[in-house]
């Protein structure tokens, strides 16, 4: 695990603040919002507006972590 962190590291030194803009929009989102309403929409209360919040909040991931993905593509196919 650790030589593969420090290859990772090694091969996307260049691009790494586009590289941690993949990471955060693939878990942060997830943890911060859509988690904990589907946490309080099986375990409390199956109210339609914490569904409403996890579905809207997997589309919101899904579209921060396409962006995100084309903003790493675009960066190392334009310093090549």
């Amino acid at each position: 695990m650790v030589a593969f962190t420090i290859v990772l590291a090694i091969l996307v030194y260049k691009y790494i603040t586009v590289f941690i803009e993949v990471i955060a929009a693939a878990t942060c989102s997830p943890l911060a919002f859509t988690l904990p309403a589907l946490f309080h929409y099986k375990l409390i209360r199956k109210s339609k507006l914490n569904l409403f919040i996890v579905i809207s909040t997997i589309l919101l991931t899904i579209f921060m972590v396409t962006t995100s993905i084309i903003a790493l593509i675009k960066d190392i196919t334009e310093s090549e």
